[in-house]
């Protein structure tokens, strides 16, 4: 996602699902002038959606009070978001507290350039991870991948 339309005084949500054919699915932000990018490796078939939580000064009651203002959150879910409590139900997984299914998130940083763009693509290599942007440029990240 390149742009967005921030609008003060409002809450805007955008529900990305992952594939879940997939054996892992990624979130990445890269702040080129800051010199790093942020990551977040999932299992596609536990958390199944991320959420981007775009917040303009629209909660004006407590705790937040009208201060939380150009904030953008990413969250990894199972969840039918915009659709409602009853869809989300009838989609969602009965749990056996004896047998829960492991829900492993690993995140990061990586040192990137100042050239560095969007996210493209993330491919394991040995002792980690390489993550390339829209032009090529990569970096390496060392991570236990097996987490995952």
């Amino acid at each position: 996602m390149d742009e967005f339309p921030a609008r003060e005084g409002y809450e805007d949500l955008v529900e990305l699902r992952s594939d879940p054919a997939n054996d892992v699915a990624w979130t990445a932000v890269s702040f080129p002038e800051e010199g790093y990018l942020w990551f977040s490796l999932k299992n596609p078939k536990i958390l199944r959606s991320t959420i981007l939580w775009f917040s303009n000064l629209g909660r004006d009651h407590a705790p937040w009070n009208g201060r939380h203002g150009a904030v953008v959150g990413l969250e990894e879910v199972t969840a039918e978001f915009n659709f409602g409590l009853a869809e989300s139900v009838a989609t969602g997984q009965t749990l056996d507290m004896a047998d829960l299914p492991p829900v492993s998130v690993l995140m990061g940083v990586a040192e990137i350039g100042p050239d560095f763009g969007r996210v493209s693509m993330m491919v394991p290599e040995d002792g980690g991870l390489r993550i390339w942007d829209d032009a090529g440029h990569d970096t390496v990240v060392a991570c236990d991948l097996s987490w995952i």
